[in-house]
């Protein structure tokens, strides 16, 4: 009797973290370049009642075990990294990762991580995220004047 209590409590607790996840996935669904969620679950252990037999010599066949599950448990919160819908927003500032990849943008000595886009000059004329005021980093030395081209 116990036994089925426990799992059964171990299925609710994690049919409530699924509910977090979707509650979570629904209230961003409109945030830029939110990336969805699922759960993924795993079984706890099982208690073998009656343990798998080979066929007699000469017959075919054989008895499968019988195992009672004890439940199951959260294994992973695992993200969703495909590509979303590209969209011409008409602002040159605007920017968006085709594929894999992120955007870096700092502020002081912290490196910030994101898919979100909608960058602006700052009053340094630097390319800046508005919501934040991070910096957006950039590699080499593209943009850069050469003393040739203005």
């Amino acid at each position: 009797m116990a036994n089925s209590l426990l799992t059964g409590i171990s299925g609710l607790r994690g049919h409530q973290k699924m509910l977090e996840v979707v509650g979570n996935n629904l209230a961003n669904l409109n945030t830029t370049s939110f990336k969805s969620s699922r759960v993924l679950f795993s079984d706890l252990m099982y208690e073998v009642q009656r343990g798998a037999s080979s066929s007699s010599t000469g017959l075919l066949g054989s008895v499968n075990a019988v195992q009672i599950g004890t439940g199951s448990r959260l294994s992973q919160v695992d993200m969703n990294f495909q590509q979303g819908n590209l969209e011409a927003s008409g602002k040159p500032t605007d920017l968006a990762v085709d594929g894999s990849g992120f955007f870096v943008t700092k502020a002081g000595n912290n490196t910030f991580y994101t898919r979100a886009g909608a960058f602006s000059l700052d009053e340094n004329g630097y390319l800046a995220d508005p919501s934040t005021g991070n910096i957006v980093q950039r590699f080499g030395t593209l943009g850069d004047p050469d003393g040739v081209n203005p």
